[in-house]
């Protein structure tokens, strides 16, 4: 379905959607108030995308929007995720009431979504028509060209899109299906899912057949040592070798690669250490009371009246949330150790699990911008003393003799490869000389 194409689609019943959250009055002020300067200057050095009109949009549309929708909301995050995980713990026990579960993917959402289905939501939510002016005008006015065999052809102007039991499952389709024609939106079969539990082979046959889904498995977000240590292993391999599956030994620990570049190391992420500080996020949460739906969700389940410092999850808590209280007893010393602690980043998080080790004083000359990656690898070896030469082989009994192919009379080794060979130490003055800058002796 390309851009430029627009199909009919069905008028928003605005009774139900008046019957939700709408603008308030202050909501539209905040709106239509003149631009001022300091949101030109914000919109102007701020991330790339950042509009006026979006940051406006930003500060209403908590108020409006159900706190069940987490993505794309100013101020919300995915976390809802773990209460379907709560939901489907115990889809796999074998006595269990009836239940279906679907999860459903909008195929194209942004290219495919109506103009007209935007401007009678925004009517139907009360926004200000002067803004709804404006906004449609961004809305409604891209074109585009299509590039075939190097060159660019025309353009055309755009019209859809965006620049971003049996009766309760047919009850459910019935309603995505007038939902589809109103907004143009289609589901994508493929990334849509449905999960079941207490009810027979027929039935869950008729309810793929009728929904057009596949049965799904539930996925999570903690990633357990087996699945970070073979990352870690194609990682490893990929940087020593060029290759995604070689076994074969690496001149350094991956602990030391994951340093940062000021204690020696290359600044890799340690994957496990950024996993757990990602979930102290969830932590921080619970531990802060935010406004939150799925913090809501866990104080009712799971922590009631328990003192969330002294809490531990019981036999009946799901795998996900068993793990974010161990990560939990992790961070218990910084968390309540009364330090004032209002916003909670992954970067101190993962600050905060790694080591504090010395710095290095090589690191502005071995890794810094102006250096080739290539070459600033190969410095960093050499800072190291860890490339292979001629002594390190024998030890590995690669070889057998040691001598120095340039100069041909001492052993190789790295101070001699460098700075005492005869042939090296031309090759410094000239570069030295060449640099107006001065060498030291030989000793």
């Amino acid at each position: 379905m390309l851009l430029g194409s627009a199909t009919e689609v069905k008028p928003v019943n605005r009774r139900v959607v008046k019957a939700g959250q709408r603008l308030t009055e202050d909501h539209c002020l905040l709106l239509t108030a003149p631009i001022t300067d300091d949101e030109v200057k914000i919109a102007m050095f701020d991330i790339p995308g950042t509009k006026v009109l979006c940051n406006r949009i930003g500060n209403v549309l908590p108020d409006i929007i159900s706190p069940s929708q987490g993505a794309f909301i100013k101020g919300r995050d995915i976390g809802n995720i773990l209460i379907c995980q709560d939901l489907i713990k115990l889809y796999k026990r074998k006595r269990c009431s009836p239940r279906v579960l679907i999860k459903v993917d909008l195929q194209k959402r942004y290219d495919s979504v109506a103009w007209s289905f935007v401007l009678e939501m925004l009517q139907a939510t009360g926004f200000p028509e002067s803004f709804i002016r404006i906004l449609m005008q961004c809305i409604t006015t891209p074109t585009y060209s299509l590039s075939l065999n190097g060159e660019t052809f025309g353009f055309f102007k755009g019209r859809r899109g965006l620049r971003g039991d049996r009766g309760s499952v047919g009850l459910m389709v019935s309603a995505f299906d007038h939902f589809s024609k109103a907004s143009g939106l289609v589901m994508n079969s493929r990334k849509s899912n449905f999960y079941y539990n207490g009810i027979d082979v027929g039935l869950v046959n008729e309810i793929e057949q009728q929904t057009g889904m596949k049965k799904g498995q539930a996925r999570i977000f903690i990633l357990p040592k087996a699945v970070i240590g073979k990352i870690e292993a194609v990682c490893r391999s990929y940087l020593w070798y060029g290759s995604n599956h070689r076994e074969s030994p690496a001149l350094f620990s991956w602990a030391t690669i994951c340093q940062p570049k000021k204690q020696g190391g290359l600044g890799f992420k340690d994957l496990h250490t950024w996993n757990v500080a990602a979930i102290e996020k969830y932590v921080w949460w619970v531990t802060m009371k935010a406004d939150h739906l799925w913090v809501q969700w866990v104080h009712a389940m799971y922590i009631k009246n328990t003192a969330w410092k002294d809490y531990e999850p019981g036999s009946g808590s799901s795998w996900a949330w068993r793990k974010i209280c161990q990560v939990k007893n992790i961070y218990k010393a910084k968390l309540f150790s009364g330090a004032n602690v209002e916003h909670y980043t992954l970067k101190e998080g993962y600050q905060w699990l790694r080591p504090v080790g010395d710095k290095v004083v090589w690191y502005p000359w071995v890794l810094n911008r102006m250096i080739i990656p290539r070459h600033a690898f190969l410095c960093w070896l050499v800072a190291q003393k860890r490339l292979l030469t001629q002594d390190r082989l024998i030890k590995m009994q690669v070889i057998q003799a040691n001598c120095c192919y340039l100069c041909g009379e001492m052993l190789e080794c790295h101070d001699h490869l460098f700075f005492q060979c005869r042939y090296s130490r031309i090759c410094l003055e000239l570069t030295a000389c060449w640099c107006m800058v001065d060498l030291p002796d030989n000793n």
